[in-house]
Order: structure tokens, then sequence, then C-alpha cells
């Protein structure tokens, strides 16, 4: 995390490798998200962090991953960015370098990386520490059913470029957390903000470890009653 004798981030001008883009032509297509109808005064006067001990369905984790995480427009970036995306929540130079991975506690789901191109979940091949994860999140909050968003941002790319990218990153997951949180309120679903960064064995999305970084993420259950 960045301290505050850290230097301000900077832009390098070095090339941008550009944003992680699935390959796989698999996955499971999530269903058409619902509307969020509730007013915004409401939202932010109800929204709270307590866990509930049941899951949500897959409506719910579409709604939500669908409203936060919105792909409303794409276009190349003059200059060294190879492409600039606008979001519902904002990020550095819209890179938008955090990827989300569902970790379900209750066996619901298999442990899938959501692809926001296509709004679909793609099952990692790989189920290393796919237990390990289920004890972090009883012991962090208490809840034994649901799903982690577990946040983990593509530190190559933004550390490429910008300097000092520290306060980037956490300034993006901040307002990545944020945003699932105000829209799962939306939804009626129970969200808890997490701060863990801990790696999560043999589950990154590529053969470059070094390239990821985890930082943080929310929880989501349904209410507690």
């Amino acid at each position: 995390m960045a301290k505050l004798t850290d230097e301000e981030p900077c832009p390098t001008g070095a090339a941008d490798p550009g944003r992680w883009i699935w390959l796989s032509d698999e996955g499971l297509q999530l269903p058409r998200p619902s509307a969020l109808d509730r007013d915004f005064s409401d939202v932010l006067a109800r929204r709270n962090s307590v866990p509930g001990h049941t899951s949500i369905t897959q409506q719910e984790l579409s709604t939500i991953l669908w409203h936060s995480c919105l792909i409303r427009e794409r276009r190349p970036s003059p200059g060294p960015l190879r492409g600039w995306e606008s979001r519902s929540a904002p990020s550095a130079g819209g890179l938008h370098e955090i990827e989300i991975l569902c970790l379900p506690l209750d066996y619901s789901l298999p442990i899938s990386w959501y692809d926001p191109l296509r709004h679909r979940l793609i099952p990692t091949a790989k189920e290393g520490g796919s237990d390990d994860y289920r004890q972090v999140i009883a012991d962090l909050c208490g809840s034994t059913a649901g799903i982690t968003l577990q946040f983990v941002a593509d530190w190559l790319r933004l550390s490429t470029v910008y300097a000092n990218a520290s306060s980037l990153l956490w300034r993006d997951a901040g307002a990545l957390l944020t945003t699932v949180c105000l829209v799962a309120e939306a939804a009626n679903v129970a969200s808890t903000p997490l701060g863990r960064e801990s790696f999560i064995r043999g589950l990154m999305p590529s053969d470059e470890p070094e390239r990821w970084r985890l930082c943080g993420g929310v929880h989501l259950c349904g209410r507690k009653q």
C-alpha cells in the first residue's frame, strides 16, 4: 500500500502491454441482469457490511457483476495506451486493470473468472487452494455461504503505464469495491468488503505470477434474517 513518503504516480510513456483477454470459447453465460429500481438515497441509508449465511442466485450474481463492471464504451487511446474503457467505477487512465475471480463458498459454481466483455464466467482449470479460501472467508467475516469476488490486479500493465502505481492500484480497488457494495445493496444482497491480499495458490490467469496482485474484494451472500 502506498505510504505518505511515496512519490506521486506519473505516466511512464512506456507501451501499454494491453488488457488481459480471455481466449477461451467456453464459459457459463450468465442470465440477463435485472434492472436496479431502488432509490439511491435508500441504498445509501440501508447499505451495511453485515454478512448473512445463505447463498445468492446466479441471477443476483449476474445483476451485480453486470451493473458494477459494465463496459459502456471502448476505444483506442492516443499515445502509449492500447485501449481505453468507460465503466461504472473509475480507473486510472481508463485501464480497468482489476479482474474478478469468483470464489463460491457453497460449491454452487466452479471457481471462475468473470469476463465483462461477454458477461460470462470462465471456470479456472486449476483448483489449487480451493478449500483454503473458504476457511479464510469464514475466519474473516463468519460467513459459510455465498460468493467472494476476489479482486486481482494486472500489476504488470498498471506499473508499465504508471510509475509509482501502488496508490493508483488501491484507489481503483476502492472505487470498484464501493461500486460493487452499492450495487449489491440495490439488488438486496448482503456485501462485506474484504482487504485480503494473500495469494490464492495456482489460480492466477496465466503462468506469469509476478504479473498479478490481489487487492481485496467483496463477499456476497443472502441477507441475515
